[in-house]
C-alpha cells in the first residue's frame, strides 16, 4: 500500500540521514550538541505527529500524492547534482 511504501522510504531515510549524522560527529570538535538536541527533540515530536496523521487520517489518495511530490523533488535534486 502506499501508506507502507511511504513508511518505508522514512525509514530509509533515517538511516541515511544516520550515517550522515555519524560522520558529522567525528568533527567532534565542532560539533554543536545544542543544536542537536533541540533538533532530535523536534523531530521525534514531528514523527508522532505524522505517525498519528498518516494511521487516523490520511487518505490514501492524499498520501500517493504527497509521496509523488516528494520523490520528484528528490529526482530534480539528484539530477542537478549531476548536472551542476
Amino acid at each position: 500500500s502506499t501508506k507502507k511504501a511511504a513508511a518505508t522510504s522514512a525509514f530509509a531515510v533515517t538511516l541515511s540521514s544516520f550515517s550522515g549524522f555519524a560522520g558529522h560527529i567525528s568533527n567532534i570538535h565542532n560539533f554543536n550538541w545544542v543544536l542537536t538536541i533541540l533538533l532530535t527533540i523536534m523531530v521525534i515530536i514531528g514523527a508522532f505527529a505524522g505517525s498519528t496523521f498518516m494511521a487516523k487520517k490520511a487518505k490514501p489518495s492524499r498520501v500517493k500524492q504527497i509521496f509523488a511530490v516528494v520523490l520528484l523533488v528528490i529526482a530534480v535534486k539528484m539530477f542537478l547534482g549531476v548536472v551542476l
